[in-house]
């Protein structure tokens, strides 16, 4: 969902009859009758969450009023009041810990991943044994919560290598048996 961000006006306009917004020098004032109430700096976005929801709170305008005057959803008028009266004025200043853990990523389906790792399954297979999607496996692996095998000598390439590196390396191996040739002399011979 994109973010409505508020539209402060230059001179002064109405929200009701006895309430009005305007801006001045990066400054949004509140206007009450005449009188300044509140103020705020015109990129604070807390700021006019927690001044609007207090006056919806106050009873000194509607919901429907700021919606209108400041060209943001109702929804999200409706969510800050909504925040105002249950937490308070604190909620809208201190800072939200938002960066969780996955609740799914217990330390005993780590485990069980990264033995499947280490069996030689892919992302995706992991992914679906565990009902997990496979963004959260690669995080994991992008973390270091998990290791992944580096492939070697597996007929698999070497984890870093390019095809520049492939190419010099097949090209020493085959020193005198021709193009394309990797395998060593003693390996071709009858046993």
């Amino acid at each position: 969902m994109q973010l409505l961000l508020p539209i402060f006006p230059h001179d002064v306009k109405l929200i009701n009859p006895c309430l009005g917004v305007f801006e001045k020098e990066g400054i949004i004032f509140y206007l009450h009758n005449g009188v300044p109430i509140f103020s705020h700096k015109s990129e604070d976005l807390k700021s006019f969450r927690y001044i609007t929801s207090n006056l919806i709170i106050q009873g000194v305008c509607h919901k429907i009023e700021i919606q209108k005057c400041f060209g943001v959803s109702y929804d999200s008028v409706k969510r800050s009041e909504k925040k105002l009266r249950e937490k308070g004025e604190r909620a809208f200043f201190t800072e939200e810990n938002r960066r969780g853990s996955c609740y799914k990523l217990l330390p005993t389906t780590l485990l069980r991943m990264q033995a499947y790792l280490d069996a030689g399954k892919n992302n995706s297979e992991i992914a679906r044994l565990e009902s997990v999607s496979e963004g959260a496996v690669r995080y994991a692996i992008k973390t270091g919560k998990l290791k992944k095998k580096e492939l070697t000598e597996s007929g698999r390439a070497a984890k870093g290598s390019n095809r520049t590196e492939r190419s010099e390396r097949d090209s020493a191996c085959a020193k005198g048996m021709g193009i394309a040739t990797t395998k060593k002399k003693n390996d071709l011979l009858p046993h």
